[in-house]
């Protein structure tokens, strides 16, 4: 599960697949040793595309969320800050980011992209 929240709550939250296919292709694969993705050209059910997950350095990573269309859950933009991120997996295993207005690459109207605190 994918979640957004600022200082109201959740602003945002999505559903990736578990396992299984996604377009005849296994929707979670392994992105070299260092991390995975999630791919649904689909985009089904929720509007979700791709995720990816790469772990870096002591306490980098890198974290990318892309979906479109009439099933992606409503997400106003520009975000408002503090955002928090998190990515939870079915094991219980989470990752989270938070982002001040120092970190903003873009937020506006279709894009937040931002480097976390």
């Amino acid at each position: 599960m994918l979640c957004a929240y600022d200082g109201s709550g959740v602003r945002f939250s999505v559903l990736a697949s578990a396992g299984g296919s996604c377009a005849a292709l296994p929707c979670w694969s392994t992105v070299g040793s260092r991390g995975y993705q999630y791919t649904d050209p689909l985009h089904t059910p929720l509007g979700l595309h791709t995720l990816l997950l790469k772990s870096g350095g002591e306490g980098k990573a890198t974290f990318v969320a892309v979906g479109k269309g009439v099933n992606l859950p409503a997400f106003d933009l520009p975000a408002s800050l503090p955002l928090r991120v998190q990515l939870q997996a079915k094991s219980g295993a989470c990752w989270d980011a938070a982002y001040s207005a120092a970190g903003v690459k873009r937020s506006d109207s279709s894009r937040f992209s931002a480097t976390s605190d």
